[in-house]
């Protein structure tokens, strides 16, 4: 036990964020697309990402004109990433007027567990209030318990309001009042 908190701590300690360029979208792109395949696989095996989600995660760079793309490294690794789109952007994806839209999450495999998405949260949410956003809203797929413990740990409360059908899955909004 000692030594996988010392593991954890010595993480958190070497990783550095930063905004992802056009060079990154390749490996932002693999880092998603890896993320979700390895995830569904081994808790969500009845998810399956359908052509219009392959072409979803892979338009990095769509992103980043509408917002910002971050990634956490370590070392020179990429081992998360999000996508906090402004307010002004999020139409059609938000649900309501003024809200910022959290997407694309994803840790890396191999780095889950280590409190990475604990720090991505606090990185999107310093983000969108130096944004002075109102708000910000993000769908998880319908079922995702760990997400909706994660999200709401940290303050998002399910927002019905935002539940719909994309890329072929069920997904319910969440919501953080800044």
């Amino acid at each position: 036990m000692q030594l996988d908190l010392l593991r954890k701590r010595d993480v958190l300690n070497f990783m550095t964020w930063r905004d992802a360029g056009a060079a990154d979208d390749r490996a932002v792109s693999q880092l998603l697309l890896a993320t979700f395949t390895v995830t569904n696989a081994e808790k969500r095996p009845e998810l399956v990402s359908t052509a219009e989600r392959v072409r979803e995660l892979n338009d990095v760079a769509g992103r980043r004109g509408h917002g910002v793309v971050r990634l956490v490294e370590i070392g020179a690794r990429i081992v998360g990433t999000y996508a906090l789109m402004r307010s002004r952007f999020s139409a059609g994806a938000a649900w309501r007027d003024g809200d910022a839209y959290l997407r694309a999450v994803a840790i890396d495999p191999q780095f889950q567990g280590l409190k990475l998405a604990d720090s991505l949260l606090h990185d999107a949410l310093a983000h969108a209030r130096a944004w002075d956003e109102r708000s910000l809203s993000l769908h998880v797929v319908a079922g995702s318990k760990g997400l909706a413990r994660l999200y709401g740990s940290h303050g998002f409360e399910r927002d019905a309001a935002g539940d719909h059908f994309a890329a072929g899955f069920e997904l319910e909004g969440y919501r953080l009042v800044l």
